[in-house]
């Protein structure tokens, strides 16, 4: 490595080791194992901020750069979705209303219902946690969990959200009959259903 190829590689040339369009610096598989493994079973999302951050149209004139709010909200989205399997018990990625498969045992993990608030939609899937920032329509607390995912033992395809801050939510029902989440009780994930968290609201849907 020179300084006239480290200038070209790293500046005047960069072409990232994932870029759709260019595969001149393609991602070699002895040597980048993680990096293939890992792009594979990365949400769209996820895949399509990295193409566009570093990609030709953001690293060379004029720049397109993604500011770093739209990668928070992204990555704070992705950690919402992270969930653990109910077949294997390892962590894995679960989208609202969908269907996907868990990266490790292959098992399939169906998400038919989500929370949704103004900036993020919570999926309605065991071990789905809900953090303060999520909730808030300001900016909030990304690292403070105020709610968890839980699944209806007896029911597996029923899911409610724990109340686990120490103030009481409420929620209002599609007849418009209003009930009460205490600190650590459970509000049932139903479609219509309208959680308030202080001056938050979330609807599921």
């Amino acid at each position: 490595m020179t300084p006239e190829l480290e200038k070209k590689f790293y500046g005047s040339d960069p072409v990232f080791v994932l870029d759709p369009e260019d595969d001149r610096n393609a991602a070699n598989n002895q040597l980048n194992t993680n990096t293939l493994r890992f792009w594979k079973i990365y949400p769209d999302y996820i895949r399509d901020l990295f193409i566009q951050s570093f990609g030709k149209s953001s690293v060379k004139p004029p720049y397109d750069r993604v500011i770093e709010m739209t990668w928070l909200d992204a990555f704070v989205k992705l950690r919402s979705e992270t969930v653990p399997c109910p077949h294997c018990g390892k962590e894995t990625f679960i989208a609202p209303k969908y269907s996907v498969n868990c990266m490790y045992c292959g098992g399939q993990l169906t998400c038919t219902d989500s929370i949704k608030f103004k900036r993020f939609e919570l999926p309605a899937f065991g071990g789905a946690k809900l953090y303060d920032g999520m909730a808030s329509d300001t900016e909030g607390d990304f690292h403070k969990i105020i709610g968890e995912v839980v699944r209806n033992k007896k029911d597996p395809s029923k899911h409610a959200l724990r109340n686990l801050t120490q103030n009481t939510w409420s929620v209002k029902l599609p007849d418009n009959t209003v009930k009460t989440v205490d600190p650590n009780g459970i509000m049932p994930i139903n479609k219509g259903f309208v959680l308030t968290i202080g001056r938050s609201e979330g609807t599921v849907e």
